[in-house]
């Protein structure tokens, strides 16, 4: 990775080159969909679809086919969000909004920008059906519409269950009703607040303590991005996210929230669709406070294990058969 030297308040820093911000976020987070090369904007070559709170200083490109949003964590995003500005504010024309976000279109992008939301109004925009899909199929459609865009596995690796040493190497999405989410403690070796383990009982040894397919950190993570952006594909309905919105109001606070969702061991199966939008919208900030956090080197490394983490997803579509070359074929024009 090549660094650049930058001179702020606290002194001189490093941060990615531009170079490396391209290779870095390519392709989204969750699906590993490719974003597109637009070249309409000069300090964010690639998104068709982005979004950004000027007041906050975040930045994320949007996902056309998961619908999720990625953050762009690099000191770097202060230019975009500079000249993402000016253009909105310079006569871009506005396609839709609501009290205080608006979806406003610039040259060849759509740009949403974020205003002081309430948690239900920008919830409504990132997890419900506010934003405009014109490639989304009926909610009736079959399943292969998910297949094309989300493949089979949630997850690949090899792990061993503790209590009798059955091996893991995938989970598909049809685990989901049976996977439970385990909240981090307040330890920050646990994860800290708002963190959660994915646990998948073992079919050998059921095992409820000890074993199982138990995932952590980062593979927790994107594997319950993954699942959740699988489950909701279609978006949200407006009733079902103000009421996940009221849940994460409460004066216990997100973190509590996360326990309360996953008490005595519940699975994924057992919550209903409320629980559900709430446990990812609280998830997905716990996400992007860490990935603020993090300094150039520190976000480098995080990113390169989860490339190699998608990558070992994105192998059951590979080109290796003929089906598998159509079906990787389909997916990336789905993402376009």
């Amino acid at each position: 990775m090549r660094l650049s030297v930058v001179r702020g308040g606290r002194g001189l820093r490093l941060r990615p080159s531009p170079s490396d911000f391209g290779s870095m976020y390519s392709r989204c987070l969750v699906c590993r969909a490719p974003f597109p090369e637009t070249g309409a904007l000069e300090n964010l070559p690639r998104g068709d679809r982005v979004a950004y709170d000027p007041g906050k200083g975040r930045l994320w490109q949007v996902c056309r086919s998961c619908r999720r949003w990625s953050l762009v964590p690099l000191e770097s995003r202060w230019e975009p969000l500079e000249e993402l500005e000016g253009l909105v504010s310079g006569g871009a024309k506005l396609l839709s909004r609501t009290d205080h976000i608006g979806l406003f279109r610039v040259r060849s992008v759509e740009v949403v920008r974020i205003g002081p939301a309430e948690v239900s109004e920008e919830a409504w925009w990132r997890f419900g059906r506010q934003l405009p899909d014109p490639g989304r199929v009926s909610r009736w459609a079959p399943p292969l519409y998910r297949r094309l865009r989300f493949g089979n596995l949630a997850w690949v690796g090899r792990e061993e269950c503790a209590g009798c040493g059955f091996e893991f190497t995938t989970l598909p999405y049809s685990d989901l009703s049976i996977l439970i989410v385990d909240p981090g403690g307040d330890d920050p070796s646990d994860g800290g607040p708002g963190t959660v383990s994915l646990i998948r009982r073992c079919p050998r040894c059921k095992d409820p303590v000890q074993g199982g397919l138990r995932l952590q950190g980062v593979e927790a993570e994107l594997t319950l991005a993954r699942l959740m952006a699988f489950r909701n594909h279609l978006g949200t309905s407006r009733v079902t996210v103000e009421a996940a919105a009221r849940l994460l109001e409460d004066p216990d606070g997100p973190s509590d929230l996360v326990r309360l969702l996953s008490r005595h061991g519940r699975p994924l199966g057992d919550l209903q669709p409320i629980g559900l939008t709430a446990l990812e919208v609280v998830v997905s900030a716990a996400r992007e406070r860490t990935l603020m956090r993090l300094e150039a080197e520190a976000l480098q490394a995080r990113w390169r294990r989860e490339e190699e983490l998608a990558r070992l997803v994105d192998g059951e579509l590979s080109p290796i058969s003929p089906m598998g070359a159509v079906l990787w074929r389909l997916r990336g024009k789905s993402g376009s």
